[in-house]
């Protein structure tokens, strides 16, 4: 495997807090807006772990670098993935942006060191989910749309909350719904979307509206 590229974005630390160089390398990288995003991420999961019970520390470790691989310049990341043994998945090459949750995986494994693969599993899928997720799947991806903050989002956010309160499946299904409604309007419907939205449509009918 070629490593040119991710030679490109990897760092070595001074310090060992895993945290704070997650900080570090967004500032270094100039993407601090994206670091902000991620620390509210973060709350999204604390907040959901007052209503549901799961492994909060992994799901906090994928919720702070879930979208690491957004330092990754537009031009590099299909070819990052590439080179990194990544399938480009049809529609993923139409709209390269779709990619940083996988180029967030590599940079997770590479060069933080992370070999949990539920952490890794839940930072490569967060953005489209996927067919029978793990629990932490599941929190970082619902953790994310959780924190939007866009108006064109709210009155998504304020449903997922509310449905998040009796059920992260519950509230996930309402998303998968909502997106699969618009999937010919979108530039790109990810597979993966696609399979998790069946996953809960045929095995999960109680999570369905």
């Amino acid at each position: 495997m070629s490593k040119q590229l991710l030679n490109k974005y990897t760092l070595k630390f001074e310090g060992n807090d895993l945290y704070e160089n997650i900080r570090i390398y967004y500032e270094r990288f100039g993407r601090s807006d994206v670091y902000n995003h991620t620390l509210e991420v973060v709350e999204q999961t604390r907040k959901l772990s007052i209503h549901h019970s799961f492994d909060i520390k992994a799901c906090e470790l994928g919720a702070y670098l879930h979208d690491i691989g957004r330092v990754v310049d537009y031009e590099d990341i299909v070819q990052l993935c590439f080179e990194s043994g990544h399938e480009i998945i049809d529609g993923e090459g139409d709209v390269p942006s779709i990619l940083h949750q996988i180029a967030s995986r590599i940079i997770a494994s590479s060069v933080f060191g992370i070999q949990d693969e539920r952490i890794l599993s839940a930072v490569e899928c967060h953005t489209t989910l996927k067919k029978n997720p793990s629990e932490v799947d599941m929190v970082v991806f619902l953790s994310d749309k959780l924190s939007w903050q866009d108006e064109e989002y709210m009155e998504l956010v304020a449903e997922l909350n509310e449905k998040s309160k009796v059920s992260k499946e519950k509230a996930i299904a309402h998303y998968l719904e909502s997106l699969h409604a618009k999937r010919r309007e979108l530039k790109c419907y990810h597979k993966w979307s696609e399979e998790a939205y069946l996953y809960f449509h045929t095995l999960n009918d109680c999570y369905v509206d």
